[in-house]
């Protein structure tokens, strides 16, 4: 029977699920969507709620407190003339981390969910949590006294960005205005409060905020004309005074969400997911898509060619070479790789038949320190072949093609090319020359070193032109001459793993490694015993990357809920044999899972990249168990 997750866990809240679905039609609708935050938002990190604040005011710097409560107090306190909240309230305010529920809500304000964000906290925290979970997005943040109120309107009329965060009530680190009074959090410029009262129109979500400020209460009192609908999300159940604000507004029983659901990391984590699933849909061809992309990739194709499909290969090359109308054509010799000169040979064989070259020939000798490929030492590149036709005075030589089987760093290219200009600088007479180069499997990086690398003397590309037939995905290429492995170090822009202690989790399938864990990034060694199999799953917040360690492994997939754990039969399922060491990318949202082989057990490395909630695991559905 298929379960949606082999774990007990808290259910998703429902109410969030409508309201993700609301917040997408009010975007889609170029509605104004505001989200209002409170001190209730601040008190999963740590920090007090004003009441508490109060009392730690008082007890810290010894504030009168003669019955009146102690928000009473502090009030009147500061209301009077020579007391400055600004010095004294970072005295008693704790530093906080934004929590999960933050991590989550800087997502959607990456994902524009929000257009509005009116905050009545001192704290950072927002600002914090998109600094990390966003860093390239902008988002105006906007503080009452440091910006003054008419610049916050124009704001408001026109957004200079995706986002607008408001801080009515100022800002902890600035140290410049923090409201506290009576006066200071009831009155708004005329103007500004007009502006805002458009915004309120729209959608308007409501978070850890008990309403008693009267600037927010205003605002939401006098929204009034048609528009989005307001939701009152609160971990506990409101006070008295509270009620009485939402009768007024005309929020009812039905527009809040609170208990569990209401907390302000689980409401976020519960929105964050619904409508990153609200906008997958049933797009089964984008889909399957994906899932030829994957396929195509997986497949060895063009990175194993056998003696036809090098034939054909090679006779592009030639055409390519042709193209260029070089007057010499140099071939990288290499005992330990022989892929240059094997070209050449299996040129001349498809060049059978014709008469005679239109260009001369010759190879180009690279000598390795020790015999070896995999010495970090540069090769010694020789040209004793090719000086006759280079110092010729019957057939100038003005244009050059350098040649080789594949590269994969392109540094044997490279170091040859600067040979052939620094040799042809020391000619008696020095020619203007156009130096190509032709492969016959190129690996993006390498080709990228190839177009950009300049001659230090000259200061101009070694390569004038960069040809090849086939582009290489990973880490090897067969041909019939042998196996050519990658033997340098490339860096492909993928994070290093963060420091961390080893987890070992035990499951049905196998082993499960944590080798170090961030919220929007995992990286694991799975050891998948003889048999098993990972749960079918997607993930809606994470891709994967897999990299099988061992031989044997398969990937499974499906471009919508497959209908039974065991069952290969649906429509659209895919299975593909992984490669040893070849990364497939799984993007979230795609149905998949890991097969190991039967006969010995197979490890496969993961690493996830997105949002990581463990604690309440909506990100993943699963199809079983695993």
């Amino acid at each position: 029977m298929s379960t949606e997750s082999s774990q007990t866990q808290r259910r998703r809240s429902p109410e969030a699920e409508t309201l993700a679905r609301r917040l997408a039609q009010a975007k889609k609708l170029n509605w104004h969507r505001t989200l209002i935050l409170g001190a209730g938002a601040s008190r999963a990190a740590g920090l007090p709620n004003f009441g508490e604040l109060c009392k730690k005011l008082i007890e810290k710097f010894n504030i009168p407190h003669d019955g009146n409560s102690a928000i009473a107090s502090v009030k009147q306190y500061y209301a009077e003339s020579g007391n400055d909240p600004v010095l004294d309230i970072p005295a008693v305010l704790p530093t906080a981390k934004p929590t999960i529920g933050y991590l989550h809500l800087a997502q959607l304000l990456e994902k524009e969910v929000f257009d509005l964000v009116l905050s009545t906290n001192w704290d950072p925290l927002v600002e914090l949590a998109l600094a990390d979970m966003a860093p390239a997005h902008r988002c105006q943040v906007l503080i009452r006294k440091q910006v003054d109120d008419s610049i916050i309107t124009g704001y408001l009329q026109r957004p200079p960005a995706a986002n607008l965060l408001i801080k009515l009530h100022g800002d902890i680190s600035a140290q410049l205005f923090l409201a506290i009074t009576e006066e200071e959090i009831t009155h708004l410029d005329e103007n500004m409060e007009r502006e805002l009262g458009t915004w309120m129109r729209g959608q308007v979500v409501i978070v850890g905020h008990s309403l008693g400020d009267p600037d927010i209460a205003g605002l939401l009192e006098n929204r009034g004309g048609p528009g989005g609908g307001v939701t009152y999300v609160t971990r506990g159940q409101p006070d008295t005074d509270t009620t009485d604000v939402l009768a007024r507004i005309g929020i009812g029983k039905d527009q809040r969400i609170t208990g569990e659901s209401g907390g302000f990391d689980n409401f976020f984590s519960d929105l964050h997911v619904a409508y990153e699933e609200s906008q997958f849909g049933d797009d089964k061809k984008a889909s399957a898509l994906q899932i030829m992309e994957i396929r195509d990739a997986c497949e060895r194709g063009t990175n194993y060619l056998n003696n036809a499909a090098t034939r054909e290969k090679v006779a592009e090359l030639l055409g390519k070479i042709r193209d260029i109308s070089p007057d010499l054509v140099l071939f990288l010799h290499d005992e330990t790789a022989p892929g240059g000169s094997e070209i050449q040979r299996w040129m001349r064989q498809v060049n059978l038949g014709r008469r005679s070259r239109a260009w001369q020939e010759a190879r180009v000798a690279v000598d390795r320190p020790g015999g070896s490929r995999t010495s970090p030492l540069a090769p010694e590149i020789r040209l004793t072949e090719a000086m006759s036709p280079l110092m010729s005075k019957d057939k100038a030589v003005n244009n050059i093609v350098l040649v080789d089987s594949c590269a994969f760093s392109g540094k044997t290219m490279l170091a040859a090319g600067k040979k052939i200009r620094e040799t042809i600088r020391t000619l008696p007479r020095v020619p203007e020359i156009q130096l190509s180069a032709v492969l016959l499997a190129l690996h993006p990086y390498a080709q990228a070193q190839l177009q950009e690398a300049l001659d230090p003397e000259e200061e101009q590309p070694i390569f004038d032109q960069v040809e090849f037939v086939v582009e290489l995905k990973r880490h090897e290429i067969t041909l019939p001459w042998g196996t050519t492995e990658l033997t340098s170090t490339l860096r492909f822009g993928i994070p290093g793993v963060d420091g961390a202690a080893l987890e070992v989790r035990g499951k049905i399938w196998g082993i499960s490694e944590v080798l170090g864990e961030e919220k929007i990034r995992t990286n694991r060694i799975n050891t998948v015993r003889p048999g098993g199999a990972f749960s079918f799953h997607r993930h809606l917040l994470r891709s994967e990357l897999f990299v099988p360690l061992d031989d044997g492994l398969r990937l499974e997939l499906s471009p919508s809920r497959p209908t039974s754990e065991r069952s290969n039969a649906d429509a659209d399922f895919t299975s593909i044999m992984l490669e040893k060491m070849q990364p497939v990318l799984v993007s979230r949202g795609l149905w998949h899972r890991i097969v190991g082989p039967r006969q010995q057990e197979a490890r496969v490395a993961e690493v996830g990249f997105g949002l990581y909630d463990e604690a309440a695991d909506h990100d993943v559905a699963r199809v079983g168990f695993g």
